[in-house]
């Protein structure tokens, strides 16, 4: 077997976007943008518990996880809570 040369490889940035939310999670896409929903500020202590969570969401990404978590449940979550940030009432 073959393995890629990793200094072939090219290196995308990470994005990062906060999402106004009750609910506590974080995820992330393809492309490497990591979501976080502000309920998960609820249950981290400090920057040290934030770091872990993303470097968590980014090792998934590595290890290209993100087809397996992204689900139809995630995608009408994120468009209902994009649709309420639009239009409260």
């Amino acid at each position: 077997q073959k393995t890629a040369d990793p200094s072939s490889q090219t290196i995308t940035p990470y994005t990062y976007t906060v999402v106004k939310s009750d609910q506590a999670n974080a995820f992330v896409l393809p492309n490497n943008h990591v979501f976080v929903l502000t309920g998960l500020f609820d249950y981290v202590k400090d920057e040290d518990d934030l770091a872990a969570v993303l470097g968590h969401e980014c090792a998934h990404n590595i290890a290209r996880h993100a087809g397996e978590r992204l689900s139809g449940s995630i995608v009408l979550q994120l468009v209902a809570n994009a649709l309420w940030l639009l239009d409260p009432s």
